[in-house]
């Protein structure tokens, strides 16, 4: 659904904080993008996965899903 990008030049590494619909598009995107990396030789990439804390983001008025999308459950 959305990215924020990340980067720090001093150690030469990048990514980013994602928020995907579920954890099956999660998984896809994981499984998809590490075999693209690793064609270039970026291996040791490294992915973690967690739950929303609705009741915490709405407090700072997290963008939990895209403007004019339906909400999926």
């Amino acid at each position: 659904m959305w990215k924020v990008w990340t980067e720090n030049p001093v150690t030469a590494t990048a990514g980013g904080v994602y928020l995907f619909a579920d954890e099956q598009s999660a998984r896809r995107y994981v499984d998809k993008h590490t075999a693209r990396l690793a064609g270039f030789g970026i291996t040791g990439i490294d992915t973690r996965s967690f739950a929303v804390n609705e009741k915490l983001s709405q407090t700072t008025y997290a963008a939990l899903e895209r403007p004019g999308q339906d909400r999926r459950p």
